[in-house]
């Protein structure tokens, strides 16, 4: 697998690379991998997808696109070069790009090994998810997630307490802080921990 930052790669491989990584919803990662298609193949840049052709080539509808737009923008992934003019058959211009902060990004490994749940023990695969809400500044948009459900795997059965508020429970009994009481430094180290391979390697 090509390193998402590695000089002899191309734009579409690393793009690629960095998309199949992200721990986000599938229609984020379809609508990426689709906006590629209508970038320069070299850099990325002028991207003109139009809502409609994304809309006919992944099947999602117009609000699920331009949700997964904003997520791309919010993650500095995607940048709005130039508002389209609709009536003139004109569509926004993006820049696609790798964002200097990719690896603080929710990201498997680059061997896409389990996650280990930071109270069982035991391996899971995290679900994609993400929270976008609009910002001012250039990116328009910021996109954030619960740490916690990539560090804390899902427990069988609904009445069965999660490994989060098992976690919690055992924290307080020994007087240290709960999850919400962490600061988001130490929750991104947990994820790491969680993850256990980063990408600090060049791989091919």
């Amino acid at each position: 697998m090509i390193h998402p930052m590695h000089p002899s790669g191309g734009f579409q491989s690393r793009w690629n690379t960095l998309v199949r990584s992200l721990l986000v919803e599938s229609s984020v990662k379809h609508v990426a991998m689709s906006a590629a298609l209508y970038a320069n193949f070299e850099d990325g840049e002028s991207c003109f997808p139009g809502i409609s052709h994304l809309e006919r080539d992944t099947g999602y509808t117009d609000k699920t696109v331009r949700r997964a737009l904003q997520v791309l923008r919010g993650m500095d992934m995607a940048r709005l070069v130039r508002r389209g003019v609709p009536h003139k058959g004109r569509s926004d211009e993006y820049t696609l790009q790798i964002p200097d902060g990719w690896t603080g990004l929710p990201l498997q490994g680059p061997k896409g090994l389990p996650f280990t749940c930071a109270f069982c023990l035991k391996d899971f695969n995290p679900k994609g998810h993400s929270l976008v809400k609009p910002v001012e500044g250039p990116r328009g948009y910021q996109t954030s997630w619960y740490l916690d459900k990539f560090i804390f795997c899902t427990r069988a059965g609904k009445k069965a307490p999660s490994c989060r508020a098992l976690w919690d429970r055992d924290r307080g009994r020994r007087g240290e802080p709960a999850w919400r009481e962490l600061v988001s430094s130490v929750k991104w180290e947990m994820f790491y921990a969680a993850r256990g391979e980063d990408w600090a390697e060049e791989y091919r």
